[in-house]
């Protein structure tokens, strides 16, 4: 069965968003343009994060796929969603592409607030939500557990920040990626350095000054 892409990303969404009609574009695996002439129909699957399942109505508009989401997209994390079309004899399926949600503001960077920071961070949603978000577990994990309600302090940010770039940059000199250093790179957790930890946990001076 031949395969098709969506020729463009899927645009990140925050949780509690609701998406509407998204109008999407097919292309081979190599980047070349889909005509849909000849398909007649289409399906779509949306997988939440938890695994929850969802059948969005999807229709064929000329040479684009005119998805629509029509419900909040509650849970924020990492969907995925798989398209099927369809001509008279034949379906072919598409690659399926991940959709970011990001949690509502919380204290954690953001991608935007990332990007602001980061000179060159990941282009693609998917790849800096990955690496911030193993960051951020990697911090929450060493970091003293917050008083409920407490706001993420600014310097476990900074943390969250530094760490990302540091899985990143470690991932692009994997021998495993042959350190090509592309954008589809996966997170591995690594060692925090002394600063980060500094972030999560300062050091404090026991003592009295004479």
């Amino acid at each position: 069965m031949a395969r098709y892409k969506l020729a463009k990303p899927l645009e990140a969404f925050r949780a509690g968003d609701q998406p509407g009609q998204l109008r999407l574009e097919l292309a081979t695996l190599d980047g070349t343009p889909v005509s849909l002439e000849g398909i007649v129909s289409a399906t779509a699957e949306l997988v939440t994060p938890a695994g929850v399942e969802s059948d969005p109505p999807v229709v064929v508009d000329g040479d684009e796929l005119v998805l629509g989401l029509l419900e909040p997209l509650v849970e924020a994390g990492l969907y995925e969603l798989e398209l099927v079309v369809a001509g008279a004899a034949s379906s072919i399926a598409v690659e399926p592409a991940p959709l970011v949600v990001e949690a509502k503001r919380d204290g954690w960077h953001t991608l935007a607030s990332a990007r602001g920071q980061w000179a060159d961070a990941p282009q693609r949603d998917i790849s800096l939500y990955t690496f911030l978000a193993g960051a951020r577990e990697q911090c929450v994990e060493y970091a003293p557990e917050l008083e409920a309600g407490a706001r993420v302090p600014l310097s476990w940010q900074q943390a969250q920040l530094m760490q990302a770039r540091n899985c990143w940059n470690a991932a692009k000199s994997d021998p495993a990626t042959g350190g090509m250093g592309g954008e589809d790179l996966i997170f591995r957790p690594y060692p925090m350095d002394q600063t980060v930890r500094y972030l999560l946990r300062p050091k404090r001076v026991i003592g009295a000054i004479a």
